[in-house]
Parts: C-alpha cells; structure tokens; sequence
C-alpha cells in the first residue's frame, strides 16, 4: 500500500514554569522542569526533522506562547492550537483534521517526552502503516504510548480513557480489537514524566541542574 502523504503531528505544551513537567518535582525546581519541557521538545523537532517525513506540524496548548512560536519558526513549520477539553479529545481533534481536512493519508502522532524517539522509530511507523495496518502504536514502559499513527479513527480510541493512567494502553487496544482494526505495535519505550525517568538520562539530568 503505497501512502503518499504521511504527516507528523507533535504534541506540545507551552512551556510555563509550575504547569510542565510537575511530576520532576520537588527533586526539580518548576524552572528546571520547564527547561526540561523546553530541551525536550527541541531535541524532538530536531529528530522529527532528520527523519525527513513530511508534513510536519507543532499542535500547541498555547499557541501565542513565544517559545512554542519560536520553535515553529525555527523549524518552519505550521502551528496550530489543540481543541478539546482533555488530551482524547484533543488528539482526537487534531487526527481528524488530518486526515479529512488535510487529507492525508496517514497521521502519526507523538508527544515530546520521549527522548529515545529517533527518525529509525518514525520510519518504522509509516512503515507499518503502508504494510496496510489501520493504526499503529508506540508502547510506553509506564502503560501509555509514546507514539499513534493512523489512517482511520474513531471517536471510540478516546473516549473515556483514564489518562496518565498505566491501563492507557491496554484501553486502547481493547478498543481497537472491538472496532476489528489491524494494528501493530512497535518496541517500547521510555516516557520522561518521572524524577526516576531523568536519572536514566544523566547528561540530560546534568545539563539541567546546570543551566541557569
């Protein structure tokens, strides 16, 4: 199945001190945990753009925020602004536009949490999705995914699904089982969201505790 138009959307929140990364502390001041936030997502669009798959959008929580239009326009690429009250609709919200008012073939959607992410791991998603699977997922160690590609969606992947709960994958494969989709599952991964996530990471963790 040959897909000619796979577009890479990333997830991101605004970059404000005490409202990302909250998890990191206290072992994390709220600035280091923004910063964190702000390394990360910039060390995600560097990877996003190695892979070369295009095209290539930042969905923002605030799209007016200076960094989030900073990284936009440093890696020329459109912002558009989440709709939805929670992430499942918001995710929701974002495929759909993709895929029918976009009209792409594919969709594959990650956040910036995951810094084992590289342009390999892309590759490998719109590959399953040519091989004709309907959706294609990226496990996280800590139950969630890191990763959804799709070339077809419905409302009943999202609703009512306990988010930052470690049973978000597991729901979502239920899901897909009783909508009879094929799906493939890549290798997993490893979500940033904890203080024990970062120590595994001690250049990441080192470059934090210093900057100033």
């Amino acid at each position: 199945m040959h897909l000619s138009r796979v577009s890479i959307v990333l997830f991101a929140k605004a970059p404000v001190a005490g409202r990302v990364k909250t998890r990191m502390m206290p072992q994390l001041t709220a600035e280091q945990a923004c910063r964190l936030h702000e390394r990360l997502l910039q060390g995600t669009l560097k990877r996003i753009a190695l892979a070369s798959l295009s095209p290539m959008y930042l969905y923002s929580t605030a799209t007016d925020h200076p960094y989030i239009q900073h990284c936009a326009e440093t890696f020329e690429i459109p912002l558009r602004q989440q709709v939805g009250n929670n992430l499942g609709e918001r995710m929701y919200h974002a495929l759909q536009q993709q895929l029918e008012q976009d009209r792409n073939d594919a969709c594959i959607l990650i956040g910036s949490d995951c810094p084992d992410m590289d342009q390999n791991y892309l590759r490998q998603a719109v590959t399953a999705l040519q091989e004709g699977n309907d959706v294609v997922i990226g496990p996280a160690e800590d139950g969630g995914y890191v990763l959804l590609g799709c070339r077809r969606i419905s409302a009943a992947m999202f609703d009512d699904i306990e988010w930052g709960r470690e049973t978000v994958l597991e729901e979502t494969r239920s899901r897909l089982d009783r909508l009879g989709w094929c799906y493939h599952e890549l290798s997993t991964l490893t979500d940033l969201d904890r203080y024990e996530d970062l120590e595994r990471y001690p250049e990441l963790l080192g470059a934090i505790q210093h900057s100033h």
